[in-house]
């Protein structure tokens, strides 16, 4: 079917006329894959992008300026939606991950962890005191400052986030049990040998990391509440210092919970402390 557009006093009426006809040809499904072809030698903008959304095919269009125009806009939708997926991903403070982007990528589609990957769960001692002392300026500084020393000493591979607050989290997934802790360890020594100036305050800041390895089939969240237990012991101990997980892992399944336990009165080791001593 061809809807011709042409010249005269009519042209307005035929060209309403047919545009109705084609609304109708594409609402019904008996119809619908008819093709209609718009022949326009000369046509108001707007009129030919009425025919082309009510699903007309113009061939002029590509003889024009409009399909580079409409080339390019789609080339900025599809770098503006990049952008959009970055800042849906990225803390605007520090630029690393944020929370929901580090539990999309940490695990499987389940959720689950790879056996054996370390986790550490980061915190920056007395950091409310230097908000309240030193103002939020002070304290986004401390913030930016720690997110760069943890970034360049997480190690190639490992996936770092902030969490939120002055939380950070870093998944040391291409290393050994052990390179774990003393990542840990060189992290905490790079951040406490550095000087922070607030005001005409010179100060030492401090962090403390709560360590876990995965186990197997156990899932992110498992591995973060370990990690977290372990960071509360950390400065239950007196702060700016790295402790390992202790606590048994929690049961992950039905299957898991008939496997035989160990004799009364003797523990099992877990976490990275079982790891260490293999």
């Amino acid at each position: 079917m061809t809807l011709e557009k042409t010249h005269g006093a009519g042209w307005l009426y035929g060209w309403t006329a047919g545009l109705a006809v084609l609304s109708v040809i594409s609402s019904m499904c008996i119809t619908l894959a008819i093709e209609v072809i718009f022949l326009l030698p000369i046509y108001p903008t707007m009129d030919l992008w009425t025919g082309v959304l009510i699903g007309g095919a113009v061939p002029a269009l590509l003889a024009t300026p409009m399909i580079f125009a409409l080339l390019r806009l789609l080339q900025k939708l599809r770098h503006l939606n990049v952008r959009m997926r970055q800042i849906a991903m990225t803390d605007d403070l520090t630029g690393l991950l944020n929370r929901r982007a580090f539990m999309d990528r940490a695990g499987d589609k389940n959720g689950r962890i790879a056996e054996g990957v370390g986790l550490l769960l980061i915190d920056v001692d007395r950091f409310k005191l230097i908000n309240d002392t030193f103002g939020h300026a002070s304290g986004d500084m401390v913030l930016v400052r720690t997110a760069e020393t943890i970034r360049e000493w997480a190690g190639e591979g490992s996936l770092v986030a902030r969490l939120g607050g002055e939380e950070f989290v870093v998944l040391c997934s291409s290393v050994e049990a052990g390179d774990t802790l003393a990542i840990a360890e060189r992290i905490r020594q790079e951040v406490e040998s550095g000087r922070m100036l607030f005001a005409d305050h010179i100060d030492v800041e401090t962090i403390n990391i709560g360590v876990a390895c995965a186990r197997q089939g156990e899932t992110v969240n498992s591995l973060l509440i370990r990690a977290d237990n372990a960071l509360y012991a950390a400065k239950a101990a007196g702060r700016n210092r790295v402790v390992p997980c202790k606590e048994a892992p929690p049961v992950l399944n039905p299957a898991e919970a008939s496997m035989p336990r160990p004799p009364a009165g003797q523990s099992e080791p877990s976490g990275c402390e079982s790891q260490l001593a293999g």
